[in-house]
């Protein structure tokens, strides 16, 4: 085998087993806190949470988890007063409930992938976040199964939507 014909051949088993230097996503097993860009920064390559993932910070203005696709138990987006943007762009289930409450300065989020929630899904209590934001997630042509209820109150009755 020639040189290059080697390095094709690795280059192929390199994308076919997705080994190319990029790293498998980890499992955090039992719940998860996080409060400062320092436990952002330790939860980047998360795949999954067995348990539940709390995010609760003063000083985040900001994270992004998009390795994480899975939640066993709840996700609670919960009184981070710096808040503005978040991103769980890859979070396709979560099996408890998702709250995103009492962040007063949160303006957007991104949740795309998401498709369940277990349990009952709570976006309330953000007084700067559209309200259309909410209604994106929950409304056509996103198809979310939540198993309980749905909340929306107290977000921002105004604002825009760039779709």
């Amino acid at each position: 085998m020639s040189i290059s014909s080697y390095h094709f051949a690795a280059f192929g088993l390199c994308l076919l087993l997705s080994a190319c230097g990029a790293e498998t996503p980890r499992v955090h097993v039992g719940n998860l806190q996080i409060a400062t860009s320092v436990d952002v920064d330790a939860a980047q390559n998360l795949g999954e949470v067995t348990g539940s993932l709390r995010i609760s910070g003063p000083q985040l203005g900001y994270f992004s988890l998009p390795s994480l696709h899975a939640v066993g138990g709840d996700v609670w987006v919960w009184q981070n007063e710096a808040l503005k943007r978040f991103g769980l762009s890859g979070l396709e289930m979560v099996g408890g409930d998702l709250l995103v409450r009492v962040n007063s300065e949160l303006v957007a989020f991104d949740l795309t992938a998401l498709r369940t929630v277990v349990g009952n899904l709570s976006i309330v209590m953000n007084p700067k976040l559209p309200d259309c934001r909410v209604a994106t997630l929950i409304g056509p042509p996103t198809i979310l199964a939540v198993g309980g209820e749905i909340s929306r109150d107290g977000n921002a009755s105004h604002g825009v939507c760039d779709y």
